[in-house]
Parts: C-alpha cells; sequence; structure tokens
C-alpha cells in the first residue's frame, strides 16, 4: 500500500473526530463549532447529539440512512444484535 494511501486513509477518520461540526452531547448546539463549521445533526436526528451516521468522506449520511437507523432502535434490532455476540462470545470462549 503506498504511503499516500495510509496517510489519507488514517487522516480521515482523525478529521472525523476532531471536528467540532461532529461534537458531543453537552456541548451546546450552536450554529456553527469553534472552528466555524455547522452543527451536523447525529444519527437520531438531533442537531449536536454526539452520534454521527457519516459515510466515506466523512459527511453525514442522508434523512433515510436516518430513517433507517431509527426503525432499527425502534424495532429491538440492537438488543438482538447484542444478545447474538453475547452468545457467540460464550460459544467461541467455552472451546478453547
Amino acid at each position: 500500500m503506498s504511503p499516500t494511501v495510509l496517510k489519507t486513509s488514517s487522516k480521515r477518520p482523525d478529521e472525523a473526530c476532531v471536528s467540532s461540526a461532529k461534537r458531543a452531547p453537552g456541548n451546546g448546539v450552536e450554529s456553527s463549532g469553534q472552528d466555524g463549521r455547522e452543527v451536523l445533526r447525529g444519527s437520531n436526528g438531533i442537531v449536536g447529539s454526539g452520534t454521527y451516521a457519516v459515510g466515506w468522506n466523512g459527511a453525514v449520511q442522508s434523512e433515510q440512512v436516518e430513517a433507517m437507523l431509527k426503525g432499527y432502535r425502534e424495532d429491538g434490532t440492537a438488543e438482538k444484535v447484542w444478545e447474538h455476540f453475547q452468545s457467540e462470545f460464550k460459544r467461541i470462549e467455552a472451546t478453547e
């Protein structure tokens, strides 16, 4: 892998994490962050909520993705996935 690819692929996550547009809850929801960027809508539809569904380029995903995630929260998908992982970890640990 080329040094340019490595530098670019490691740079994007770092930028996404430190951007004031994607802030943690409780840090206010002013219309712009410290670096002048607009504070973005979180995956739950709340501006500045602290949880962001982003694409490969760091941009917040569409309202369609937000609606899909809302459906997952409402139908218990998160709990089902967590239960599945818990049972798999137990199964794997039992075979060691």
